[in-house]
């Protein structure tokens, strides 16, 4: 029994070990992102896959504290373009996609599909200026990783379950059957 105990602390802490890293991973790849005041213009080399761009009503930059509010966003024009000229179309977020992260506060508003890695040129134009985050963050890749964490709980849960319960095999059974 002692070594049941043992094997299934050793699994318990491998599995919480696991976890934390996970989400700490996750909220550190969530927490990048490109950050740009409004208007401006950069070239960045995007990989494939879908991409939120999000209004960073709070935000912090040269020293500052950034507040706007959505009134602040009355004319926002966002164009990406790939290399060879084409507009990738964007359309508004599905839901409501906020964060919340290392004193930055977003709001999701719209979304892209970038269809192979490249290099990208992302403009913006607004009446006010405004701050923008563009990540890969979006609402499935969130409940992805809440699933994910999940999971890895259960199946932690599962492994000690299974050591704890399966039964120890008497050592007298394996000589009992050569003994006719």
């Amino acid at each position: 029994m002692k070594k049941k105990i043992i094997a299934s602390s050793i699994i318990g802490v491998i599995g919480i070990m696991t976890f934390i890293g996970f989400i700490i991973f996750s909220v550190l790849n969530i927490s990048g992102g490109i950050q740009m005041n409004t208007p401006s213009q950069l070239i960045e080399t995007l990989e494939e896959g879908q991409y939120t761009v999000f209004h960073e009503y709070k935000s912090y930059g040269n020293g500052q504290i950034i507040i706007s509010s959505e009134e602040d966003l009355n004319g926002l024009k966002v164009v990406v373009t790939s290399k060879d000229g084409q507009n990738i179309e964007l359309l508004p977020v599905k839901g409501n996609v906020t964060y919340n992260i290392n004193n930055r506060s977003g709001r999701g508003i719209f979304t892209f599909d970038i269809p192979e890695l490249d290099e990208y040129h992302i403009s913006t134009e607004s009446k006010n200026s405004v701050a923008l985050n563009i990540s890969q963050m979006t609402a499935m890749s969130i409940i992805k990783i809440v699933f994910t964490s999940f999971l890895i709980l259960i199946v932690t849960a599962v492994l000690i379950l299974i050591v704890l319960l399966n039964k120890a095999k008497n050592i007298d059974e394996d000589y009992d059957r050569y003994e006719d």
